[in-house]
């Protein structure tokens, strides 16, 4: 039985509009890994990672010692410049192997978007923005405006000054118009910024992969043709990789796969092992054009997470994490070949590293099955899994992503326990 507290807890969750839950169904009580356990001593597969942050799993001890460490020292100075944040900032940059030679730090990837447009818009004087249908930048107002989902922007009525150009994402699953695919998304691209104008036009924002999108990679092509058009109309190439990078989308950066450098560059999720820390890293070029004073955060780059983001770092490399992560998304991505012929329900699956999703559609169509999307997470959980919310522009893609140092043994049991969500859905799936 559930505690008073836990009882208590659990009330109120239900009491909270459906929209707003992260999950009614589960109290966690510690993890381990890729295991959770929840109030009632259940154990559940991990394959939601807290949603991408946790590269190593759970509970890792060099994390939880290093954090321990720091947080008997100091946690908090504030724009103080500390030992921990200034080799953070060193550590991070060699990653990108000189491609941009300064790094700040703010608290949450909302807040990382934020920072990079108040930078943009410094460096060119001007306001508008480019966004991506699909594309997902955060909660805040700009973030939600500049969101690609219509429905996160009539919930929230996000709205920022200067206009927001959405362009639309090549989605090669749902793609309708004739010719290659990346060349008319380009296209259409480089029409919208001529009719809107770019002298009112600072940036583009664009995500290597959509992930609250559907995790629908983009080409190496399209990337490149993202930074021509930049190039062209001199507007900032801002890069979210706030999901994909650190090795989540099997590289440390998917941008240097493609051979194609932004302007400024966003990595979080794992970077704090658990802990809120938010990179951006640009050019000094770029950042001299901040007001002096104007780049202040009370939680950015605190010493605490700093802490967690060198141990991270240094993690990913002695570990090898990012070759686990390739070897693991193959596995996945085999399953799901296997699942798109054997379940009428799966129209499409995708791994981008380990951030996969696999788009549910009513049998024998490719009509987006949003309602078997909706009903996932909580069929999940009841054969021991955790997935992530429902994801998609049309909310129909079961999304999940496991710590990239998932052993074996447990990632086919998730894929197994996932296999059989699958089959149940299609069994109620309406036709």
């Amino acid at each position: 039985m559930h505690s008073s507290t836990t009882s208590t807890i659990a009330d109120h969750l239900r009491s909270v509009p459906e929209a707003a839950r992260v999950s009614d169904s589960m109290i966690v009580s510690h993890a381990k890994g890729s295991w959770l356990w929840d109030a009632d001593g259940e154990r559940y597969v991990d394959f939601a990672s807290g949603v991408l942050v946790l590269a190593a799993g759970h509970a890792d001890e060099r994390i939880a010692d290093a954090i321990a460490t720091q947080a008997r020292t100091v946690t908090n100075v504030y724009a103080h410049d500390t030992h921990q944040r200034s080799e953070l900032a060193d550590a991070i940059l060699a990653t990108t192997g000189g491609d941009f030679d300064q790094a700040f730090f703010m608290s949450t990837g909302s807040e990382g978007i934020e920072t990079a447009l108040k930078l943009a818009r410094a460096a060119t004087g001007k306001q508008g923005i480019i966004t991506f249908s699909g594309a997902f930048h955060g909660k805040t107002s700009s973030g939600v405006a500049m969101d690609g989902q219509a429905s996160v922007r009539d919930a929230y009525g996000g709205t920022i000054v200067g206009p927001v150009i959405r362009a639309r994402y090549p989605y090669a699953y749902r793609w309708d118009l004739p010719g290659d695919m990346d060349e008319v998304a380009l296209m259409l691209l480089e029409a919208q910024i001529q009719m809107e104008g770019p002298e009112r036009l600072s940036a583009i924002v664009l995500e290597p992969f959509l992930g609250a999108g559907g995790v629908v990679p983009a080409s190496t092509a399209f990337l490149r043709g993202i930074r021509t058009i930049a190039d062209r109309y001199e507007l900032v190439f801002i890069l979210d990789e706030i999901q994909s990078g650190l090795g989540r989308g099997g590289a440390m950066w998917r941008y240097r796969e493609a051979e194609v450098v932004p302007d400024i560059l966003l990595g979080a999720k794992h970077l704090g092992g658990g802990l809120p820390i938010v990179a951006i890293m640009a050019r000094t070029s770029i950042f001299d054009h901040a007001p002096n004073g104007s780049l202040t955060s009370t939680f950015g780059g605190n010493p605490l997470s700093a802490a967690a983001g060198l141990q991270m770092l240094s993690i990913i490399e002695s570990d090898d994490l990012i070759s686990q992560c390739v070897a693991n998304s193959a596995t996945i991505a085999s399953r799901m070949t296997e699942w798109e012929g054997a379940y009428e329900i799966v129209g499409e699956g995708r791994a981008a590293g380990l951030s996969c999703g696999i788009e549910l559609v009513l049998p024998g169509t490719a009509e987006p099955n949003s309602a078997a999307a909706r009903a996932a997470k909580r069929l999940a959980a009841a054969h021991g899994l955790v997935t992530m919310p429902a994801a998609g522009v049309h909310g129909n893609v079961l999304r999940f992503g496991p710590a990239l140092n998932i052993p074996a043994d447990v990632l086919q049991d998730g894929l197994d326990r996932l296999e059989a969500v699958i089959a149940e859905l299609e069994t109620t799936s309406a036709r």
